[in-house]
């Protein structure tokens, strides 16, 4: 993947999290902690309702928590995708955080059960920061609505 894309995606990723209407933000101070009361676990593979065109993308589940407050949290990352920016294409987005439902009502049919998991802790690293400090959330909307998501917000920020 290319670099600047990949430093870019992790930067933005966590301000997209802010700022989407489609995220849900629990304030003040949190402690996350791993949790296993949720049918999604760690490693799992699976087939999602994709963007058209990117039927063979996958998502890994990367960490499963939870905190006073806030739902369980599902971290995956996403791979197999097209999307497209100047600088050219990216096909993984290594980190997303989502509310459990909306992983969900995404989700369709599980692949594996051990899936190599994306290099993710830096950008979960960014929003366990944001989100413990109450100025991050997880996002609420589909795999797919948060991929054009953060697709539009890697070409917004890169026509600056």
């Amino acid at each position: 993947m290319n670099h600047f894309l990949w430093r870019l995606s992790h930067f933005c990723l966590p301000l997209l999290t802010m700022g989407l209407m489609g995220c849900s933000r629990s304030p003040g101070k949190t402690m996350f902690t791993d949790t296993e009361s949720s049918e999604f676990k760690v490693g799992q593979v699976w087939n999602y309702k994709a963007r058209p065109g990117e039927d063979a993308s996958t998502l890994v589940i990367l960490k499963v928590e939870t905190a006073p407050g806030w739902s369980n949290i599902v971290h995956v990352g996403v791979v197999g995708l097209k999307i497209r920016s100047l600088k050219g294409t990216q096909d993984t987005i290594p980190h997303m955080p989502f509310d459990e439902a909306a992983v969900k009502k995404s989700v369709t049919t599980k692949v594996s059960d051990q899936g190599k998991l994306t290099d993710f802790q830096e950008g979960y690293g960014l929003w366990n920061a944001a989100a413990s400090s109450g100025k991050g959330g997880v996002f609420t909307i589909s795999v797919a609505e948060a991929v054009a998501a953060i697709e539009g917000g890697l070409n917004n920020a890169q026509m600056r």
